[in-house]
């Protein structure tokens, strides 16, 4: 074939050193035709010579572009333009990355070069060499390295977290949009900047610290908070990271910091720290108020029960059974005041009660109570059911209390029935242990149910059954001190089973 390919002069030996060379190559003459490929040609496109020698270039070669996938066919027709001269030969290499689509159809990723070949004497264009190299591999390697990115400077301005460099005097060199506009400047504006025209003097020594001895000396810094200066002179609180890069030498290059504004959250602390400044307070003004209530207020009731107690033993005999009951009612009201303070008292206290949950058998303590609250009614008839061994993680004392206030409640509102039955015990729900106070007394309406854990709330009248009102109020918060929860079912004349729960165990 090498003797029809005009412009190759019949150089055999041009011929096999084409054949062997490891770029691709083909010869086109001006009309378009095929004259020449050689052996890398035809393994790169899957054709052979044979099957394209004098086919036009165009129906053997599909090519498109690398990017776009727009067909780039007729990228060489750019060589045989009208205005062509001769002298700027080099200048018309055409070069293109594409893709060439094989024979079998497979894609390959070619990198080419499309030469003008030039008849001097006849002072006229006789064809085109075409050049390719298959770099399908090294582009899948570039595009994944674009690809990676891409992807990293969409992560790199996405974040909420601001992303600053500087170099090893201090200069910014680079940073991301969330750090800029953390700190409100504009873009141009903050390359004029340095680490140390951010921060508030009083923090230069800090982090120079920070930076020789943990920065400089193992790469990195722990988290450590301070301060920067926005563009419009307020500060805001951040807590940051910084890190060292090297140069290929080891020799330090510049450091990246992440930084986080906390601003919100150091507000947000300091009002917590100013409410429980005033909590401590409060509670300071509790105690004293209950030092008084315990002592200022028991001082006149005492006397008003004393005194009755004197007119009642030294002049007894001179009264009138009215007079009587009217000291009787003045004794009894002074008594229950006594009562009521030291409800109200303990009701106060629980709250500010550290707790110290111990293992308790519940079972243990709630028969000791009914034992001992069975000697003030030796005259009635108990039906007690207690499960054994519930054993329960709670405060002991804020406990008794819970379960004396709850049985209490069963032995007062069962009062009127001729068998009282008084059940404690406790059952899993949901992997939740809850116990159980239930008893047949009175019962109340659900329907007054809002008012059952509210403090001076009786859904009975003192006629009906004494009491102050203080008792399920103080059960309630010493469960949600212990995190648990607390509820009642009931029915006027059945009775009522109070359900509560103790928080985590």
């Amino acid at each position: 074939m090498a003797n029809k390919i005009p412009f190759l002069a019949n150089s055999r030996i041009l011929i096999s050193t084409l054949d062997s060379i490891g770029d691709g190559i083909v010869a086109v003459g001006k009309d378009g035709a095929i004259e020449y490929m050689n052996g890398t040609a035809e393994k790169i496109t899957g054709w052979s010579f044979t099957e394209t020698f004098r086919k036009p270039f165009s129906s053997v070669f599909k090519i498109v572009e690398a990017y776009s996938e727009r067909p780039a066919d007729d990228f060489f027709e750019s060589i045989f333009q009208s205005d062509f001269e001769p002298e700027l030969v080099d200048n018309n290499v055409l070069m293109i990355n594409a893709n060439l689509i094989q024979k079998n159809g497979s894609k390959r990723t070619v990198s080419c070069r499309a030469f003008p070949v030039f008849d001097h004497e006849k002072q006229e264009l006789i064809g085109m060499v075409l050049v390719f190299r298959d770099v399908t591999e090294e582009f899948g390697i570039q595009e994944a390295l674009r690809a990676s990115e891409v992807n990293y400077q969409n992560l790199y301005e996405g974040m909420h977290d601001g992303i600053a460099a500087f170099d090893m005097n201090g200069r910014i060199i680079k940073f991301n949009k969330a750090f800029l506009d953390m700190l409100g400047y504009k873009h141009e504006n903050i390359y004029s900047l340095s680490h140390n025209d951010l921060t508030p003097i009083k923090w230069h020594k800090k982090e120079e610290l920070i930076i020789r001895e943990q920065v400089l000396k193992r790469g990195h810094s722990d988290l450590y908070e301070k301060e920067y200066k926005k563009a419009d002179g307020t500060t805001i609180n951040v807590d940051l990271r910084t890190y060292l890069v090297r140069d290929e030498n080891n020799k330090p290059l510049s450091m990246w910091s992440i930084v986080r504004d906390i601003t919100s959250r150091k507000n947000a602390a300091n009002e917590i720290k100013r409410i429980n400044s005033n909590l401590e307070a409060a509670n300071k003004e509790l105690e004293s108020f209950s030092y008084s209530v315990s002592h200022d207020l028991r001082a006149p009731l005492r006397a008003i029960n004393g005194f009755s107690e004197i007119l009642i033993e030294d002049f007894s005999s001179s009264m009138n059974d009215e007079v009587k009951i009217y000291i009787y009612k003045i004794r009894s009201s002074a008594k229950r005041m006594m009562q009521l303070i030291d409800d109200l008292l303990q009701l106060s206290k629980i709250s500010r009660t550290r707790l110290s949950r111990t293992d308790i058998n519940l079972s243990k303590l709630t028969d000791e109570i009914i034992e001992t609250m069975k000697l003030s009614f030796p005259a009635r008839i108990f039906e007690i059911t207690i499960k054994p061994d519930i054993h329960v993680l709670a405060d002991y004392g804020l406990l008794r209390t819970t379960m004396e206030n709850l049985i209490g409640n069963a032995f007062k509102y069962t009062g009127k029935k001729e068998l009282a039955k008084i059940e404690v015990g406790s059952q899993i729900t949901n992997s939740e242990q809850i116990v159980f106070v239930k008893d047949n007394g009175a019962g109340f309406d659900m329907k007054y149910y809002e008012k059952l854990f509210t403090a001076f709330q009786r859904l009975h009248t003192n006629k009906e059954f004494e009491g102050t009102g203080i008792g399920l109020a103080t059960v309630q918060r010493i469960i949600n001190h212990h995190e648990g929860r607390i509820w009642a079912e009931s029915e006027p004349g059945v009775g009522t089973t109070f359900f509560f729960t103790l928080g985590p165990s």
